[in-house]
């Protein structure tokens, strides 16, 4: 599922202004259309998303731990493993798919996935074995004390 944190977008013509707290003041009965909104506008569509997903789990489990012992078969990787691993492979096959539209982050105040053309766009991946919610950074919320960190808004793929 791909959402956004805590800002928004405005679309006006061909451009974007970025609009922090998308849902303040507005109506509870008009947060499905904002969201709905906001993620119309990203680039990655549903299809998209699940095709880059669904292959590097497809590679996580083709693969072989020292060329020699097969993942899934002669070892079982915990939920955090697979996380970490998609985590991993989804970066490196959307940014070696179009490397003019995505990279991987290479700072730490950057989002895990960053789309060129506009950050604006760029986001964290979370990923949780739990069917009922996803933990993730538990600093989300939290006053930042370091410049240099991610900032907590912005778009969120999350995987579960």
């Amino acid at each position: 599922m791909l959402g956004y944190k805590t800002s928004s977008i405005k679309k006006e013509g061909n451009n974007f202004m970025h609009n922090s707290t998308p849902y303040k003041g507005k109506p509870t009965s008009e947060w499905l259309s904002i969201t709905k909104n906001l993620i119309e506008a990203h680039p990655l569509n549903s299809k998209d998303i699940v095709s880059i997903v669904q292959r590097s789990w497809d590679q996580i489990f083709s693969g072989k731990i020292g060329g020699v012992i097969k993942i899934g078969e002669e070892i079982t990787l915990t939920p955090q493993m697979v996380g970490n691993f998609l985590h991993v492979l989804v970066a490196h096959n959307l940014s070696t798919e179009a490397p003019k539209l995505w990279r991987i982050e290479a700072t730490t105040d950057e989002k895990d996935i960053v789309y060129i053309p506009d950050s604006f766009f760029s986001f964290e991946m979370k990923s949780s074995s739990s069917k009922n919610d996803i933990y993730g950074n538990r600093s989300y919320g939290q006053q930042l004390t370091n410049a240099n960190s991610k900032k907590s808004e912005g778009w969120v793929l999350s995987l579960c």
